[in-house]
């Protein structure tokens, strides 16, 4: 995980803590870095391994409480099994987010920050998965681990903290150059296994629709809202982030083929 801080304005007495610097994390860093902000440190975290998360967890309360700022912003996008978790992989993600709550929760105590903010992405894909024409009135219904995990989290922040507090993302199919994990999502494993000659598994029908929001966009609605809360809030906790244009899985591989000049195998 990574430590940021702001430098000017308002957010010149800001602490932003990253869980997670994946696909999304990478691209929250880089936004709230082209804002202004400034990497403190890198903490070490082993998600896998839970007797080392106080180890890990006290430096980065000590950092907080040593700066004593007046805001702390959380980002989370911590996780990288995605779909394919099983149901120990997603109790192990849930016991870590509790964890970090704990941190939280003794930060809060006096002296604390004036604010404190948590922003955490979920997954629509999770959530509504088989589910058509899902809107503000949809109720989620996962059907796997992961889904389960996602609503499980949600619910777990919407315990600790006030809405105002809080900004849950329901992204989309999330796609983006990704140079520490080249083969993690359905466009980067049809650009790899085309570019080396392979054949690609799909788990879904070719003709499948599914939305693609591109990962840039996202990290920088993010860290605007880490910048300033007050941008996109609604007055609810939850921000859908999807491009509302929807592409089959055809469609994908024939603009891959165009564009890289190659013939995609599935």
């Amino acid at each position: 995980m990574r430590i940021l801080i702001g430098q000017h304005g308002a957010q010149a007495d800001q602490v932003v803590l990253l869980f997670g610097l994946g696909l999304l994390g990478s691209s929250i860093e880089s936004s709230l870095l082209g804002a202004g902000y400034v990497h403190r440190e890198t903490v070490a975290f082993n998600w896998t391994d839970p007797t080392s998360w106080p180890t890990a967890l006290r430096p980065i309360e000590d950092h907080c409480r040593s700066r004593a700022p007046r805001r702390i912003s959380v980002s989370w996008t911590a996780g990288g099994q995605g779909f394919s978790c099983t149901e120990d992989e997603a109790r192990l993600e849930i016991e870590s987010l509790m964890a970090v709550l704990g941190m939280i929760e003794d930060l809060r105590r006096s002296p604390g920050p004036e604010r404190l903010d948590f922003h955490f992405v979920s997954s629509a894909g999770g959530l509504f998965e088989g589910q058509r024409v899902v809107d503000w009135s949809s109720a989620p219904s996962p059907l796997r681990p992961y889904g389960h995990l996602k609503l499980r989290q949600e619910e777990l922040l919407r315990d600790n903290f006030d809405d105002h507090e809080l900004s849950i993302y329901r992204p989309s199919t999330v796609y983006g150059p990704m140079a520490q994990k080249p083969h993690h999502g359905l466009i980067n494993n049809l650009v790899n296994d085309g570019l080396r000659g392979r054949s690609t598994t799909l788990d879904a029908h070719v003709m499948s629709l599914r939305d693609y929001v591109y990962c840039s966009d996202i990290g920088a609605f993010i860290s605007r809202r880490i910048k300033s809360p007050e941008v996109g809030y609604t007055g609810s906790p939850i921000h859908f982030l999807v491009s509302a244009r929807c592409s089959s899985i055809f469609e994908v591989v024939r603009t891959i083929e165009r564009v890289l000049h190659l013939k995609i195998r599935y």
